[in-house]
């Protein structure tokens, strides 16, 4: 597979209809800011700590305070700020900065749900680093980074093949997980080092992926850039990927 591959995909994954033969481009996802700002760092989320510690409370009050307003701006400033996963909710802007990284944490006990989070979880069963369930009107936009800490990950993948003899699968987080989730944008931002998939729609309509850099390296297992799966109105354009695995992978499940 080509390394640095510059990818525009119109239209993938759409809903096609058997009486009319032909499917509609689907359309460019918009975001409506009320001009209310959620600002981590005023909710106590620290990026100048090294990754040692967690910012999780304070990024997930930001976005439910903005989504109790009833939508707005969640901003990361410039800053290393580690978080457990989140959980994004309806008319919410996930914006990232020029030079701010938000670091998933590689504690495995805070990728299994709860009785709160159950909602959210993957279809294998762990919680992705940024949900969108059950929500519309989300976006991911800016010039920040978010990265996945992978490697930890994939040695432990590789520490079970060795104890078993079986190939691994993908029993690892993903980074960006959106489903039963309509009017989603993925803009401008660096997704990078995913334990697995990169970005995931599943039961989602609507949704754009668009001018983002998706990356891993060449020995990073099962680390597709985007995968829609049983999704319509789905449109990829104008990304860099570079990543070990597929690029895109459009699968299906069930009929319609």
């Amino acid at each position: 597979m080509k390394k640095g591959f510059v990818l525009s995909l119109l239209g993938a994954c759409i809903a096609f209809s058997s009486q009319a033969g032909a499917a509609a481009l689907p359309a460019v996802v918009t975001f409506t800011d009320n001009g209310k700002v959620c600002d981590v760092t005023q909710y106590g989320a620290e990026g100048h700590r090294l990754q040692i510690a967690l910012n999780a409370d304070s990024f997930q009050r930001a976005i439910d305070n903005c989504a109790a307003a009833g939508g707005g701006t969640v901003l990361v400033p410039e800053g290393n700020y580690l978080v457990n996963p989140l959980f994004l909710k309806s008319n919410v802007r996930l914006n990232l900065a020029k030079n701010a990284t938000i670091v998933a944490s590689t504690e495995e006990a805070a990728y299994r749900a709860t009785e709160q989070t159950k909602y959210a979880e993957a279809e294998n069963g762990w919680l992705p680093f940024i949900s969108v369930a059950d929500a519309k009107n989300v976006t991911i936009t800016g010039e920040g980074t978010i990265d996945g800490q992978g490697a930890v990950w994939w040695e432990r993948w590789r520490a079970n093949i060795c104890a078993t003899g079986k190939k691994g699968g993908t029993d690892r987080p993903r980074l960006i997980y959106i489903t039963r989730s309509s009017n989603v944008l993925v803009d401008g931002v660096t997704l990078t080092h995913s334990p697995s998939f990169h970005v995931v729609m599943r039961y989602a309509h609507d949704v754009n992926v668009n001018n983002t850099k998706i990356l891993s390296p060449w020995h990073a297992p099962n680390t597709d850039a985007i995968d829609p799966i049983d999704s319509q109105n789905i449109r990829i354009t104008n990304n860099f990927i570079d990543c070990n695995d597929d690029h895109i992978a459009i699968k299906t499940e069930k009929p319609d």
